[in-house]
């Protein structure tokens, strides 16, 4: 064998080219001649019995063939699927497919009609386009007949293999980035996620994912535009308030790693957020490592000026709430009237084990005062208040937060 790499490894039944007598054989050299005359360049289809020594170590020999290789062109027979030598030689291609994200690269002849029902593997490959080469079976393998449709395969051949060129350019010219949240930032279970992304060729998905604990993978959404905006998912559900890490990934996925997340999201409603191992044909194009505390990242959202409002009904007050951080850490409200007046403040705590938010208040003038407990749903807050003096007359007000 030449020390150049093979461009493709010829998978087959062995018994298949004893009947007739070498004929897989011939098939395979006269098309890698002519994929060679049509080229005008060297074309190295790689075929157990011509390019391994007596003696050699063929097992390791195919298998570093079949991870140097380009294509592989399996010839489809019945045979062939019961083969557990061309079984693995599939297998292990669809490996080597994976790791080049490109799902073109199997290019399979058919040779004698096959059945197999419920078998994945043959479904996988008789799904690719395939060379069909049945009606001449039996024919000469130097008959004119048979010599157009080798020089019609080597065409097909030497057009996968610019294919498969452009798709590699593109694929190391593809670029991602996440703007926000950034690396460290404290998030809450569902922070939103910013970033831009190009250059993605056709059969590739952009997706936004999480990877959790035990390194277990939880695919977000498909991500589209060259500049996108997403909600992640970062942890379960309980309220969290222990600096755990996630690291926050922009992938892209071939067809069959899309596929399992599709899959993935359909089920892990029912699943708890179990993750699963990331799948072959996956790129990570970018990471953010943020911290899921919930305390945190809900004190960072509450703290802005906002306008007041009478709930019932609906109707602006004219007072404005202030939220501030303090030197401890805490979070401060004042409230200021339309005439620039505090009215009164308080102090805003978050409970660790549940997430409640609630605010004592007491009025700068006059003793009343009481609790206000807050729900916060994206940039408005519905509050619920009870003041001391009237405890079972619950008051609502509705606080929007002014854009900065």
């Amino acid at each position: 064998m030449a020390d150049r790499n093979p461009e493709a490894f010829w998978s087959y039944a062995r018994s298949d080219d004893e009947h007739p007598k070498g004929k897989l054989s011939d098939l395979r050299q006269r098309l890698q001649s002519e994929v060679k005359a049509q080229l005008g360049s060297d074309f190295n289809i790689f075929q157990d019995t011509i390019d391994l020594k007596w003696g050699a170590q063929w097992q390791q020999k195919i298998l570093d063939s079949l991870l140097e290789t380009v294509f592989l062109i399996p010839v489809m027979t019945p045979t062939f699927f019961t083969s557990s030598a061309c079984r693995i030689e599939v297998e292990t291609f669809r490996r080597r497919e994976e790791k080049l994200l490109d799902e073109e690269l199997i290019l399979p002849v058919y040779w004698i009609p096959v059945e197999r029902p419920g078998d994945e593997l043959a479904k996988l490959i008789m799904g690719r386009k395939y060379m069909d080469l049945r009606d001449l079976r039996f024919e000469p393998i130097d008959s004119p007949a048979f010599g157009r449709r080798i020089a019609a395969m080597a065409q097909q051949v030497i057009s996968s293999l610019k294919g498969f060129e452009l798709r590699q350019r593109r694929i190391s010219n593809m670029r991602g980035e996440i703007r926000t949240p950034r690396r460290n930032d404290y998030v809450g279970r569902n922070p939103a996620v910013v970033g831009t992304i190009d250059n993605v060729p056709a059969g590739l998905t952009p997706w936004l994912g999480v990877q959790g604990d035990g390194g277990r993978y939880h695919p977000q959404v498909v991500v589209s535009g060259k500049e996108w905006k997403a909600t992640a998912t970062v942890g379960g559900r309980e309220f969290n308030a222990g600096n755990h890490e996630y690291p926050i990934h922009l992938v892209v996925a071939t067809k069959s790693a899309n596929d399992a997340f599709v899959k993935y999201n359909s089920e892990q409603m029912k699943l708890k957020w179990p993750g699963l191992p990331l799948p072959d044909g996956v790129r990570i194009l970018c990471t953010v490592l943020v911290r899921r505390n919930d305390y945190n990242s809900a004190a960072a959202q509450l703290i802005g000026s906002y306008d007041e409002y009478c709930a019932v009904p609906l109707q602006p007050t004219g007072g404005i709430l202030n939220i501030t951080a303090t030197a401890r850490g805490d979070l401060s409200i004042a409230a200021v009237n339309s005439r620039g007046d505090t009215e009164w403040a308080g102090t805003i705590t978050i409970a660790e084990g549940t997430g409640q938010v609630s605010a004592p208040y007491r009025y700068a003038k006059g003793p009343s005062q009481g609790t206000l407990e807050l729900r916060q749903s994206n940039d408005q807050i519905d509050v619920t208040g009870r003041d001391r003096a009237a405890p079972t007359k619950p008051f609502r007000m509705i606080w929007r937060k002014r854009r900065s």
